[in-house]
């Protein structure tokens, strides 16, 4: 499922999927980055990184969302925090785990991979109309990425 929602997206602040193998068991290839997430980035360099570079990681997180948000048919991240966003080589931020990524609206693609019943991601980050049994969606993955910006403030 992973494999398949990440396969149909390319952008610059959406971390790249560069392969998979599924024998013997299950993997998926993507570039390596040395400064982690932005959840540990911000905890090793919290004394040295300027409000500049914090405000354009986030910047750089958002568009990655929106990239995904305005596709057509549009993408819900449904589990946005700061551990999903990766910092590369060149400090630029990147929005990665599409594990529990959703397809919204496509009746060509099997309903296996586009709808849930069980509301799944991160509690701490999830929308309240979740818990009340409602489906991830674009405004689900909104309200997660202010509480993103919360934690890395």
């Amino acid at each position: 499922r992973e494999a398949f929602v990440w396969s149909r997206i390319e952008h610059p602040n959406l971390h790249p999927l560069r392969g998979y193998h599924l024998q013997p068991e299950a993997r998926l290839i993507s570039p390596w980055c040395r400064h982690g997430n932005l959840l540990d980035y911000l905890r090793v360099n919290l004394l040295s990184i300027g409000w500049t570079s914090l405000r354009s990681c986030i910047y750089q997180a958002s568009y990655g969302l929106e990239h995904l948000h305005s596709r057509e048919p549009p993408i819900a991240h449904a589990d946005i925090k700061p551990e999903n966003v990766l910092i590369n080589d060149l400090r630029e931020a990147a929005r990665s785990d599409f594990g529990l990524g959703r397809v919204l609206h496509d009746p060509d693609i099997p309903s296996g991979f586009t709808t849930s019943k069980t509301v799944k991601g991160t509690f701490k980050y999830q929308a309240r109309e979740l818990f009340d049994g409602g489906q991830t969606t674009c405004s689900s993955d909104v309200y997660a990425f202010g509480g993103l910006i919360l934690t890395a403030r």
